[in-house]
């Protein structure tokens, strides 16, 4: 997964400034890196139609869904084998791209889904490489990009501040992801367009905004069904 800019809206909460020669992941609280508390006991289930059950938890730093081996060893699980993990009475679905999905809201019919990362808060890179028009993840000597557990594993070569952020996804029936946007909604239910027009511009319906979303998708299962 290559370093690109994250098309994400960030939240308001703490930021985390790494400067030159400190790890990034020693710099943010393992509560802020990690999706649960502690390693829970949860089950992957595989495209290839077997489920494992392991000890799971989230890591938005690195963007890894991490399991802990019989060795005790913590290992990344691969999205493009995985159909779905159930872990903390969550389920996260894989999206191209390496991305991990959260479904927060909704039933199997139509869910609410959020990507969340502690990640790169791209306006706010402090350093006189970043000023000088140079972007301070690239390798200038070999023009390679950094993976991000390569990034935020080894010490920071430039000053970074990171802030925790969120993206808003639609999971339909199929299991097919869609970022949450008016215009895929109004497909997903053609035959009531007209009404989540109507509903979207008489509650004022912001597609960024978890709560304006959870009653989008509750009054689609209204409609729609």
């Amino acid at each position: 997964m290559l370093l690109l800019s994250v098309s994400l809206r960030a939240q308001e909460g703490r930021k985390f400034k790494v400067r030159p020669g400190e790890v990034t992941k020693s710099v943010i609280p393992l509560s802020e890196v990690f999706r649960f508390a502690s390693f829970e006991y949860g089950d992957v289930d595989l495209v290839s139609g077997s489920t494992i059950n392991a000890l799971l938890n989230y890591n938005l730093l690195l963007r890894e869904m991490l399991y802990i081996n019989y060795a005790g060893d913590t290992v990344s699980i691969s999205p493009t084998g995985t159909k779905k993990i159930t872990v903390g009475g969550s389920e996260f679905y894989s999206f191209p791209g390496n991305m991990w999905v959260e479904a927060i809201a909704g039933d199997k019919r139509l869910q609410l889904g959020v990507h969340q990362v502690v990640g790169l808060a791209k306006t706010e890179v402090f350093g006189e490489q970043y000023r000088d028009g140079i972007t301070p993840f690239r390798n200038i000597e070999r023009g390679i990009y950094p993976t991000y557990r390569e990034l935020y594993n080894q010490k920071a070569r430039y000053c970074m501040l990171l802030t925790k952020q969120t993206a808003y996804y639609f999971i339909d029936k199929n299991k097919r992801i869609s970022r949450a946007k008016r215009s895929v909604i109004v497909k997903l239910f053609p035959k009531y367009s007209n009404e989540i027009k109507s509903f979207i511009k008489e509650k004022s319906i912001k597609t960024n905004q978890e709560e304006d979303l959870r009653q989008l998708v509750a009054f689609c299962h209204q409609i729609g069904y």
